[in-house]
């Protein structure tokens, strides 16, 4: 339609298409009325990094096929060898593993595969044994809670599930390979220290409990 209103202008061979708007057409006029990604000419905003949703995202897609309900396919998961999907971008902000507590430590009993598992028992537990009450374990329960695209299942993957998106990162898109880059999993090292994983150095290590990563949650 930007393009129809542009030849009724009289613009013709002189319309441009090029997304900041310039136009080198001879003949163009300056002031972007022939060009369509210009306020003068037809007036619409490039579009970055845009997704095109893939028909059907199930068999064996690639690592990073966009899904037609708007997720990712991540690769298969480590429990069950099952296709893994993920949202496209993180999470907003850091979240500590446990609710940022530095003393009252508590510990779970974790896998290192289950991520399901692993945030099933997190969101019930406890993440303080020095104050009265339940304190929530925030980085589990942000992904507990998550609704999105049309679905509640999402969790917060176990070690080597994390590791898988570590691997297919730069498919999937979206996550942070800076130094800061640095993901909370569901797994648990021992009372004071969760698992996490450097997607820069793509290494597993630990950290305490209390720290503020980044989390990216995923679905089944």
């Amino acid at each position: 339609m930007a393009t129809k209103r542009l030849e009724t202008r009289g613009c013709g061979s002189m319309i441009s298409s090029a997304t900041d708007g310039a136009n080198s057409n001879p003949g163009a006029p300056t002031d972007g009325s022939c060009s369509i990604y210009h306020p003068n000419g037809g007036g619409l905003r490039p579009c970055d990094g845009v997704i095109i949703a893939s028909a059907d995202c199930t068999g064996s897609p690639s690592p990073g096929t966009p899904c037609a309900d708007g997720t990712i396919y991540a690769g298969l998961s480590p429990d069950g060898n099952v296709p893994m999907y993920t949202t496209p971008s993180d999470a907003p902000g850091t979240y500590p593993w446990n609710n940022g507590n530095s003393a009252g430590y508590i510990l779970i009993t974790l896998s290192n595969i289950l991520g399901t598992n692993n945030t099933n028992k997190l969101v019930t537990s406890d993440s303080n044994s020095a104050v009265g009450g339940v304190q929530d374990h925030q980085a589990a329960k942000y992904c507990d809670t998550l609704v999105l695209y049309g679905h509640s299942d999402w969790y917060l993957p176990a070690r080597n599930e994390l590791a898988v998106m570590s691997t297919n990162q730069v498919a999937i898109g979206g996550f942070d390979n800076s130094a800061s880059g640095i993901y909370w999993s569901s797994s648990e090292s021992n009372f004071w220290n969760g698992r996490m994983h450097n997607f820069n150095t793509n290494a597993m290590s630990f950290s305490t409990k209390e720290t503020l990563y980044k989390i990216r949650c995923v679905r089944k």
